[in-house]
């Protein structure tokens, strides 16, 4: 029995560790589209202006 409401617990648990975790994130770890030369790429918001683009696409 204990066994068993340790894996429920860890089930209930897991999840919401892992939604905190992804909220402290930076910006720039999310993808975005960036307009570079006319073409449209997917990359890091910093690295889109880095390489002289725009955001947005």
């Amino acid at each position: 029995m204990k066994k068993f409401v340790l894996a429920v617990l860890i089930m209930l648990i897991a999840p919401l560790s892992i939604a905190s975790s992804e909220r402290n994130m930076p910006d720039s770890s999310r993808y975005e589209a960036c307009l570079i030369d006319g073409k449209v790429v997917m990359m890091q918001p910093n690295m889109c202006y880095a390489m002289g683009g725009r955001r947005g696409g």
